[in-house]
């Protein structure tokens, strides 16, 4: 009896412990999000139990089919004897659609399990997310994220896949032809686009000789400064503006208006051609001062009455002339009567009535020379006008003397 009983248990010890085993609970597999989107992180989560005796360890592997790639690392794990243990792994999908996912467990101790069941499949479906903006595309109304709605894009033949449905670059949102990849603006908006349009701004001028093709309001830019000539208050750039380039006589549209190679902003002499510079600031270009050093004297003069009587005296006053280097100057008055004077202050008459001038001369030791012409409207004097009045009388009365007596007068009374 004893060597039978010895014999049986000998036999029970060399069966396997098939009930013993360490397995994956497929029931318990579960993700985080449970629907992920492509690229979103999803995370795993495997629960494994031992029904054995033994404390056990081993380690998980995660295949993704669709992927073609292990997920994550291979995850280690300790689980007690007659227990439950949990892992998990974190993926990133690639691709959209149904993935499956192969769950391999690899016990280090293969005497307490059972090979039939350690390995397990499980699927999970991962939506596309065609823009990456987050969204599933089941829920994103516009899939490629241009602006236009899927539903909107597919009424009007544009691909809700494709922000640029005619791929030139534009997106379809801001693409006035979304469908014509030659197009995108028309900038007039008279239903022509830009690139077809010979006069993109509706201005009457052509955009080949429209320097501002695009700006109905501009056409030319003389000055190439980037400031259509309409809006620019210097139109040829020369430092001056048009409005006292007009004022002075100047060409607002030439900078160099005496065509002499400065331009009019820092000639000094704009309508001289043979004169630009003035270092001595004396008015007289340096082309024809002898001395540029000498500013010459500044004439200072002025006059009691520019309407005076025949024969009323006036006063020309020229006392506060000066040269700046402090020289004396010396005067000259020539009257257009052919008087002339050296004085700086007299006083004097005109002897003939209507336009007279006088001009001043201002010299220096340096023979530098200024002038200034003063105009008079001399008006007759009392006497002359008296002996006009009187001189009409009397010609008057003897006119009306002479037909009263003459015979010539009386004849043709007679004939009457």
């Amino acid at each position: 009896m004893i060597k039978k009983t010895l014999f049986l248990f000998g036999l029970i010890s060399l069966i396997p412990h098939v009930s013993a085993d360490l397995f994956i609970d497929k029931t318990k597999i579960r993700f985080e999000p449970e629907n992920p989107i492509v690229q979103q992180k999803t995370r795993i989560f495997i629960e494994i139990k031992n029904t054995s005796n033994e404390d056990t360890r081993g380690v998980v592997k995660i295949y993704d089919e669709l992927d073609a790639t292990f997920i994550g690392q291979d995850q280690n794990f300790t689980v007690l004897r007659n227990a439950e243990a949990f892992v998990f792994a974190d993926f990133v999908p690639n691709a959209q659609g149904v993935h499956n996912l192969s769950v391999r467990l690899m016990p280090w101790d293969e005497n307490i399990n059972n090979p039939n069941n350690d390995k397990v499949g499980v699927r999970i479906l991962v939506e596309g997310d065609f823009d990456n903006d987050g969204i599933r595309d089941s829920q994103d109304t516009d899939d490629d994220n241009d602006g236009i709605s899927d539903e909107e894009e597919l009424e009007n033949g544009l691909n809700p896949k494709n922000p640029d449905s005619d791929n030139d670059g534009v997106n379809d949102s801001q693409d006035l032809f979304p469908l014509d990849r030659m197009e995108s603006k028309d900038s007039d908006q008279d239903g022509i686009g830009d690139s077809a349009d010979m006069d993109d701004d509706n201005d009457g001028i052509e955009d080949i000789f429209d320097a501002f093709p695009y700006d109905a309001s501009e056409q030319s830019d003389v000055d190439n400064d980037g400031i259509g000539d309409n809006s620019d208050i210097d139109d040829d750039n020369d430092g001056i503006s048009d409005q006292d380039e007009q004022k002075k006589g100047l060409e607002p549209l030439n900078p160099d208006t005496d065509g002499d190679g400065a331009v009019d902003g820092e000639d000094v002499f704009p309508f001289d051609k043979n004169e630009w510079q003035d270092a001595d600031q004396d008015g007289i270009g340096e082309n024809k001062d002898f001395d540029d050093k000498n500013k010459g004297p500044v004439i200072n003069a002025i006059v009691s009455n520019t309407k005076p009587e025949k024969r009323e005296q006036v006063l020309f006053n020229a006392n506060k002339s000066y040269d700046p280097e402090g020289e004396k100057l010396a005067f000259l008055w020539e009257f257009s009567d052919g008087r002339r004077i050296t004085e700086p202050v007299f006083e004097a008459c005109f002897r003939y009535s209507g336009k007279n001038k006088v001009k001043l001369i201002v010299s220096d030791k340096k023979g530098e020379i200024r002038t200034e012409t003063f105009v008079f409207d001399v008006k007759p004097s009392f006497l002359e006008i008296a002996f006009v009045v009187l001189g009409g009388l009397f010609f008057a009365c003897l006119f009306f003397a002479l037909r009263k007596t003459s015979p010539v007068f009386n004849i043709r009374k007679l004939r009457k």
